[in-house]
C-alpha cells in the first residue's frame, strides 16, 4: 500500500524555454530528459540536507552549487533540509553555521528551509505501515548478533529469530519503544527485504532506534530516532523532491531508497543520483577526521585558514565567487578522483588577481639609510594599485624618506652568479621609486647585519639610469611611515597529498605539517592600507595575496592572513620532503634557496642563458619568470620561438611556468605533441580575448593529449568568447529579471552579488562570455 504525501505543494513555474545546447554533464541530460518526458510536470526540485554535527567544507560547497546551481538553472527550487536524526552529535550551532556558509556563497533556499525532525510523527506512521505490510519487525538481537546474522560478501546471511514476530506483536513493540519502556540497544526496528541479497544493504536494515537523549529541537519527546536510509528518501517524498543528488557514497543507498519509496510513496516518486564526491589532496574531508583536528587543539578552531571549511576558507580570505568557480572547473562525474591543490590555489589566485589592489608590505624587515638623502625631507611618491594588464585604474601616494625597510633576504652579502637583488657594491632599484646603491653593511656583535647605508640616484626617479642596466627591482616600505603589522603566512596542513592513505603503525595524524603555519611579528607595511576596509584583499608586491584576519585583531599591529602565495612551489618541496631529499625552492621571502641557485650556476656556465636573462628582463618579465625560463635551455628555446609572433610576453612567461611546466612536470618540452608556436598561439587566443583562460586550459589538455592547433581546436569545441555588448544585453537583462529579488538586494547594498550575477550571465552563455566585459556590462545595468 502506497500513499500519497501530503505536504509542500509545488510552487514554481515550470522553467523558461533554454537554448538547445548539449548539457554539460550527467546530471543535466537527466533533468533535461525528464523535463523532455515531463515526469514531473516539468518541476525541477532539489535539496540539500546536511548533518548539523559540524562545519560544512568544500565538498560540500560542490554539492551546494550542483544541487542550487540546477535549480537556478532551470527555473526550479532547491530546498535546506537539515538531517537531524541523532540527537548525540547535533547543535544548534552547526545549523546556524551552515546556513551562514550558504548564504556567503551566494545560495538562498527562501521559504523552503526544512528539518527531518520536522516530520518524526510522519516518518512513524510510515514505519507502522511497513509493519501493518508485514514489511518491517522489531528485531531484539544486539548490535554484535545483527552484524554477524548479515553474513559476508561471499556469504548470505541468516535471518534473525525475531524476523517472524505477528505484525500486532511488532506494533505492541514499536509502540513500547516510542513510550520509552526499554533502555537503549533493547529493540530495534528493521526492513524485511532479502537475508542473502547481494547488496548487503538490503539484508534487513535497521530503519529505528532507541536512544534517550536530548534532541536539540524537539527536545525529550523522542527516544526513538530514524535512521538516515529511511529519513533521507521518506523525507524527500514529503518535500516533493524530483531529483535527489547524492554522493557515490550513497550509490548502494539507492536500493533501500527505491524499495522505501516503491513501497510507501504513490508516482511520480523521487529519484536517486549519485556524483563523485569532492577529494582534495593535501587535506581531509571527514567530518570525524576535521573534529579530531580541532577537538585536539591541532588547529584552533572550525574557522582555522589551514582547514577546508567554508568558514576555515572564508577567514583566510578566499571569495566565494572562487570557490564557485572551482566547483564549475572540476564538474559533475560518475567516477571518484582527486583533484590537485594546485588547481584550487589557482583558480583562487585567478579570482584576486582581478580584485586585489598591489600594495608593499616587507615580512622581515632590514634597515636601509639613505645617506645622501636629507633627514627631514619625505618624497610622496604616485604608485598604481594594479599593473597595466588590469584594466583598472587607481593609485595611491607613498612615503620615501632617509630611513627605509626592505627584505632581509633581498640583500646577500656574498651573492651567487646570477643574483640580482642588493649586496655591497651593487645597485637595485626600488619598486616605483629610486636606484639606491649598498655602500656599507652595518653589523651587530654576533655579526648579523642590522643596516646597510646606501646612496640613491636622484635622476632615476621614473627614468633609467644613464650609462648602467639595473637589473633588481625589489620592494620596500618607509620606516617611520609603515604600519607594524603580524602576518600568518599559511601552507597545507598535511604533508601527505593522500593524508587517508596511512601507512601501518600510524595514524592521518602523522602527517600533519609542522610548518603549516608561520607568524610574523616585525612585518610592517604600507600606511595606505590604513583607512581602507578591514575585507580588502591585497597583493602583497613579491609576496602574494593577503587580507586583514576578520576574528583576531591587535591594538599594536594589523594582522593579515596569507590566502595565497603568487606561485606553487610546494609540489616540489611536499615530493622532496616524501622523498628525504630535503626541501627545494621556496617561496620569495624564505631563506632558503636549491632550484634558483642551481639555475644561476647554469647561467654562470653559460653567457648564451645569461644574455637571456637580461633579454628577458629587459621585455618586461619579472625577476622569478626571467629565472626559471633561463636556468634551462629547453625552455629559453621553446620561450624563444613562442615568443616571436606575442606581443604580451609576461603573459607566456606566466601560462609557461604556472601551467604548462605544471601539467608536464618532469616531461621534455622537446617531447610535446605540439610545437612552441602553437602554445604562443594559444597564449595569444587569451591575450586577445578570444577565450578565457579556463577555456584555454581545455584547449592545452587536449593539445597535449594529441597535439592540434590551437585556434581549429577552439573554433570545434565552440569556445570563442562572446565579446559583443549587444550580444550579451538580452542576456543579461534575462538574467536579471528572472532574479528581482537579489537586484534589490545589490541596490541596498549587498553588492557582493556581483559575483552571483556573472556567473549566471557565464552558466547562460555556456562559458562564453568575457567575464570581466560581463562585469562591466552588469554594473553599468545595476547603477542604472
Amino acid at each position: 500500500m502506497t500513499h500519497p504525501v501530503q505536504a509542500h505543494s509545488p510552487t514554481t513555474e515550470p522553467r523558461a524555454d533554454r537554448a538547445s545546447a548539449k548539457p554539460r554533464d550527467f546530471i543535466r541530460e537527466i533533468i533535461e530528459r525528464d523535463i523532455a518526458e515531463g515526469t514531473y510536470g516539468g518541476q525541477v526540485v532539489t535539496r540539500f540536507p546536511p548533518e548539523p554535527n559540524g562545519y560544512l567544507h568544500i565538498g560540500h560547497a560542490k554539492s551546494i552549487c550542483l544541487n542550487f546551481g540546477v535549480a537556478e538553472e532551470y527555473n526550479g527550487r532547491c530546498h535546506l533540509r537539515f538531517d537531524d536524526t541523532n540527537p548525540t552529535t547535533e547543535d544548534i550551532e552547526y545549523v546556524e553555521s551552515i546556513k551562514e556558509a550558504i548564504r556567503w556563497l551566494g545560495f538562498d533556499w527562501g521559504e523552503h528551509l526544512y528539518f527531518a525532525s520536522d516530520y518524526f510523527e510522519q516518518l512513524y506512521q510510515f514505519a507502522e505501515q511497513l509493519i501493518k505490510d508485514g514489511k518491517a519487525y522489531v528485531d531484539s538481537l544486539s548490535e554484535e548478533e545483527i552484524r554477524a546474522y548479515r553474513g559476508t560478501v561471499t556469504e548470505p546471511g541468516r535471518e534473525s529469530p525475531y524476523r517472524n514476530r505477528s505484525v500486532e506483536e511488532n506494533l505492541d513493540l514499536f509502540r513500547r519503544m516510542r513510550a520509552g519502556e526499554f533502555p537503549d540497544g533493547a529493540h530495534v526496528l528493521r526492513a524485511k527485504i532479502d537475508m542473502s541479497s547481494p547488496n548487503m544493504l538490503l539484508r534487513d536494515p535497521i530503519l529505528y532506534r532507541i536512544r534517550h537523549a536530548h534532541h536539540y529541537r524537539t527536545g525529550d519527546r523522542w527516544c526513538i530516532y530514524p535512521m538516515y536510509d529511511f529519513a533521507h528518501p521518506l523525507s524527500d517524498a514529503i518535500e516533493h523532491i524530483t531529483h535527489s543528488l547524492c554522493t557515490l557514497e550513497f550509490e548502494n543507498n539507492r536500493a533501500i531508497y527505491d524499495w522505501l519509496t516503491e513501497n510507501l510513496i504513490d508516482p511520480p516518486r523521487p529519484r536517486q543520483y549519485e556524483f563523485a564526491r569532492l577529494n582534495l589532496d593535501y587535506t581531509v574531508m571527514s567530518k570525524r577526521k576535521l573534529l579530531r583536528l580541532v577537538e585536539e587543539g591541532h588547529v584552533s578552531g572550525w574557522d582555522d585558514p589551514r582547514l577546508p571549511t567554508l568558514a576555515g576558507l572564508r577567514r583566510r580570505g578566499v571569495t566565494p565567487e572562487a570557490i564557485r568557480t572551482f566547483c564549475d572547473i572540476i564538474g559533475v562525474a560518475k567516477v571518484n578522483s582527486r583533484v590537485e591543490y594546485e588547481l584550487l590555489e589557482h583558480t583562487i589566485r585567478d579570482d584576486l588577481n582581478y580584485r586585489s589592489p598591489r600594495v608593499m608590505c616587507v615580512l622581515r624587515p632590514l634597515k636601509v639609510i639613505i645617506t645622501n638623502y636629507p633627514e627631514d625631507r619625505v618624497e610622496w611618491l604616485d604608485a598604481p594599485y594594479w599593473p597595466r594588464d588590469i584594466p583598472k585604474e587607481g593609485s595611491r601616494k607613498v612615503p620615501f624618506a632617509r630611513e627605509l625597510f626592505i627584505e632581509q633576504d633581498d640583500f646577500m652579502e656574498d651573492p651567487p652568479p646570477g643574483y640580482h637583488r642588493l649586496a655591497p657594491g651593487r645597485e637595485v632599484r626600488l619598486r616605483h621609486s629610486y636606484v639606491i646603491r649598498c655602500d656599507e653593511v652595518i653589523k651587530d656583535e654576533a655579526g648579523e647585519v642590522v643596516a646597510l647605508h646606501c646612496t640613491y640616484d636622484p635622476e632615476t626617479l621614473g627614468a633609467r639610469p644613464r650609462g648602467r642596466k639595473v637589473k633588481g627591482t625589489i620592494h620596500w616600505v618607509s620606516a617611520a611611515h609603515a604600519l607594524p603589522a603580524e602576518v600568518r603566512l599559511y601552507e597545507r596542513l598535511f604533508i601527505k597529498a593522500n593524508p587517508d592513505e596511512v601507512e601501518e603503525g600510524k595514524t592521518f595524524l602523522d602527517y600533519l605539517n609542522p610548518d603549516s603555519l608561520q607568524i610574523l611579528r616585525d612585518a610592517r607595511v604600507e600606511p595606505s592600507v590604513a583607512d581602507d576596509p578591514p575585507d580588502t584583499r591585497y597583493q602583497f608586491e613579491r609576496q602574494g595575496y593577503f587580507i586583514q584576519d576578520c576574528v583576531d585583531s591587535r591594538p599594536e599591529a594589523l594582522v593579515f592572513n596569507r590566502i595565497v602565495a603568487l606561485r606553487d612551489s610546494w609540489s616540489k618541496q611536499a615530493a622532496a620532503t616524501e622523498a628525504g631529499r630535503g626541501r627545494p625552492e621556496p617561496e620569495p621571502g624564505s631563506r632558503e634557496g636549491t632550484a634558483s641557485e642551481a639555475r644561476a650556476r647554469a647561467r654562470a656556465a653559460s653567457p648564451e642563458l645569461a644574455a637571456a636573462y637580461d633579454r628577458y628582463l629587459a621585455m618586461g618579465l619579472s625577476e622569478l619568470d626571467a629565472d626559471i625560463i633561463s636556468g634551462d635551455p629547453e625552455r629559453v628555446a621553446f620561450f624563444d620561438e613562442a615568443v616571436r609572433d606575442l606581443e604580451d610576453s609576461k603573459l607566456l612567461a606566466n601560462w609557461l611556468n604556472n601551467v604548462l611546466l605544471g601539467e608536464i612536470q618532469d616531461a621534455s618540452l622537446l617531447s610535446l605533441p605540439f610545437s612552441p608556436s602553437s602554445f604562443g598561439r594559444l597564449v595569444a587566443l587569451v591575450a586577445g580575448g578570444t577565450i578565457s583562460s579556463v577555456s584555454a586550459k581545455q584547449v592545452l589538455a587536449e593539445m597535449l593529449q594529441k597535439g592540434g592547433d590551437p585556434e581549429a581546436i577552439v573554433e570545434e569545441r565552440g569556445l570563442r568568447l562572446i565579446g559583443d555588448e549587444e550580444a550579451l544585453a538580452t542576456t543579461i537583462a534575462d538574467v536579471l529579471a528572472r532574479h528581482p529579488d537579489k537586484v534589490a538586494a545589490y541596490r541596498a547594498g549587498k553588492t557582493g552579488l556581483i559575483g552571483f550575477f556573472v556567473g549566471q550571465v557565464m552558466r547562460a552563455t555556456q562559458g562564453k562570455a568575457d567575464p570581466r566585459l560581463v562585469r562591466t556590462l552588469l554594473e553599468k545595468r545595476l547603477a542604472s
